[in-house]
């Protein structure tokens, strides 16, 4: 079997009661979702927000920005090594978010959701919605979620940012899930 992208275009994001895909609007219940990330016992909370392309908005230290996918039932693991055990991939059907991104901010990071100022000076790693930043970036189009993961104080650096690449996951699988049952 060979891998089969399913590409669903995103053209709207919103928070609201119930996570669902209805055409190009992607509706996120952030209570669900929350849980669904909370799982991970190093974080202690995390906070859930949209940017738009063309808001004045501004988000960072970004860790990390990732297309929602998910795997159709049968089809292998989602993020392989990640989520859970290493195994073959590049089969099956993968539907993927496209328009969408899940943007996560290591608030962690000196500067936190500041920023982060950088050994040349300036700012580096923020995302940009609005302006000449955004229309440079590969990013400024997409519909972001943007989340602010904070973990326990006691875990050490190296597991926060392991619980960082695993919250960013579970997310992008969550939000891609809406996708399964319907045809791009």
């Amino acid at each position: 079997m060979r891998l089969t992208l399913a590409v669903h275009s995103i053209s709207q994001m919103d928070l609201g009661s119930k996570t669902q895909l209805e055409g190009t609007r992607l509706q996120i219940d952030v209570e669900e979702l929350r849980r669904c990330i909370l799982q991970d016992r190093r974080l202690q909370s995390v906070d859930l927000e949209i940017a738009r392309p063309g808001e004045s908005c501004r988000a960072g230290y970004v860790f990390d920005i990732i297309e929602p996918r998910a795997k159709e039932p049968g089809s292998g693991a989602d993020f392989p090594g990640i989520l859970g055990p290493v195994t073959p991939v590049g089969q099956g059907v993968t539907h993927v978010l496209r328009g969408a991104a899940v943007t996560v901010v290591d608030g962690g990071q000196p500067g936190g959701e500041l920023g982060y100022e950088s050994r040349r000076g300036g700012v580096s790693k923020i995302l940009e919605m609005s302006g000449e930043a955004a229309k440079r970036s590969s990013y400024g189009d997409l519909q972001h979620l943007v989340m602010v993961p904070r973990a326990h104080p006691d875990i050490e650096r190296h597991a926060v940012l392991n619980a960082l690449r695993v919250a960013s996951c579970r997310a992008a699988v969550f939000l891609a899930q809406t996708a399964l049952s319907q045809l791009p």
